[in-house]
């Protein structure tokens, strides 16, 4: 899980997993990468890589795994 208090903008370019989404089922354990950081929705913009569509989720949704 990503770090909740940290800095946000650190993590853009990472890649990370998607986990425990309960409405978008689909999306869990796809593989995407933070391009942004809404911070009104406090979530991260993500670029899904089986899509290439970008939505936005919550950090202790994504998991960091791999460069």
């Amino acid at each position: 899980m990503l770090c909740e208090s940290c800095n946000h903008l650190e993590f853009i370019s990472f890649y990370v997993v998607v986990r425990g989404l309960c409405s978008s089922r689909e999306l869990n354990e796809t593989v995407g990468k933070i391009t942004d950081w809404d911070e009104a929705k406090e979530r991260f913009a993500v670029k899904m890589s089986a899509t290439s569509d970008a939505i936005l989720l919550r950090p202790h949704n994504l998991y960091h795994c791999c460069d």
